[in-house]
């Protein structure tokens, strides 16, 4: 019973092993790391998806207009582009109005900071 109770209490025995204490720190250790992987796989899945779904409504909604079609023919018609092309114009379809954004912000932010040196000269 005492030599058990010597076991427990050091994590280290002689010979240099290690006890199972360390090892289910290790295990905690590398199950957290994995939940990680698995948050951020999510996003990067939900974020995936919307870019998809945006370019399916990019391209039906001109065909839809433009010749005067029904819905369900429109969506056909998309359902034939490959799915790469879908991506790019649902990637398209976010960077150009945040880049006119980005763009608009900065020229705002330097009229600004021109008028206020201005203002500190005059």
């Amino acid at each position: 019973m005492k030599e058990t109770a010597d076991l427990d209490s050091n994590p280290r025995r002689s010979n240099g092993s290690v006890s199972y204490s360390d090892t289910s720190e290790g295990s905690r250790r590398y199950s957290s790391y994995l939940q990680s992987v698995a948050q951020i796989s999510g996003v990067a899945t939900i974020i995936a998806a919307t870019v998809y779904a945006l370019g399916v409504f990019t391209l039906v909604l001109p065909i839809l207009n433009s010749y005067n079609s029904t819905f369900s023919s429109a969506w056909y018609a998309v359902s034939v582009v490959p799915k790469t092309v879908v991506v790019g114009h649902g990637i398209k379809s976010l960077v150009w109005p945040s880049l006119a954004l980005t763009l608009a912000t900065t020229l705002f932010a330097l009229m600004v900071l021109w008028v206020l040196y201005i203002m500190s000269i005059g």
